[in-house]
C-alpha cells in the first residue's frame, strides 16, 4: 500500500530527482572526487550539493571515508527510491523526446562454466531471437563480481543456498 502524503507534507519534500541522482552517482562511484565529472560539476560544487542534501534531510546521506564513501541507512533509503525511479524517469525521457525503445547496446553477464555450458545456450537463443541490438559479452569467471563497481550488468551462479 502506498503511504499518503498530505499537500502539507508534499511542500516539506525537499529533495529534487537531481538530488536522488547525486547520491546514486557518489554511492556508484565510491567517492565525491570520481562522481563529480560524470556529474558534470566541479568537485567542490558536488560537496556543496551533498553538504545541501544531509541539511535538507537533516541526516548524514554517506559516512565519508578514505578512500569510499559508504551509505548511512538513510542513504541506502534514498539509493532505493533512486534505483526504482531511475528506469521510469529514462523511460518517460525516452518516450518524450520520440527516442527509439528498442532495448539495444552491450550487456556484460558474468556466469560460471556449469551455467555457460547446460542453461545458457537455450535461453540466449530466445533473447537473441527477441533482443536483436542488444550485443552479449559472456565473462566466464567462478569468483563474485561487484555489480556495483560495475564489473559486470548481470551474474548468475549456482548455489545451494542464497547468500545474505
Amino acid at each position: 500500500m502506498k503511504p499518503r502524503i498530505s499537500h502539507r507534507e508534499e511542500l516539506r519534500l525537499r529533495l529534487s530527482w537531481s538530488d536522488f541522482q547525486t547520491v546514486l552517482a557518489i554511492s556508484r562511484h565510491g567517492s565525491v572526487a570520481r562522481a563529480f565529472v560524470p556529474l558534470g560539476m566541479t568537485h567542490s560544487t558536488l560537496l556543496r550539493k551533498l553538504d545541501l542534501i544531509e541539511s535538507r534531510l537533516k541526516t548524514k546521506v554517506f559516512n565519508r571515508g578514505r578512500p569510499r564513501y559508504t551509505l548511512t541507512a538513510a542513504g541506502h533509503e534514498i539509493e532505493r527510491a533512486a534505483q526504482a525511479f531511475e528506469p521510469l524517469a529514462i523511460g518517460a525521457e525516452m518516450r518524450a523526446s520520440g527516442a527509439d525503445l528498442r532495448p539495444s547496446g552491450e550487456v556484460r553477464v558474468s556466469v560460471s562454466s556449469i551455467v555457460i555450458d547446460h542453461l545458457l545456450p537455450a535461453v540466449l537463443a530466445q533473447f537473441r531471437s527477441s533482443f536483436p541490438d542488444v550485443q552479449i559479452e559472456l565473462v566466464g569467471s567462478r569468483e563474485h563480481v561487484n555489480l556495483r563497481r560495475r564489473e559486470a550488468d548481470i551474474a548468475i551462479r549456482i548455489a545451494d543456498t542464497v547468500p545474505d
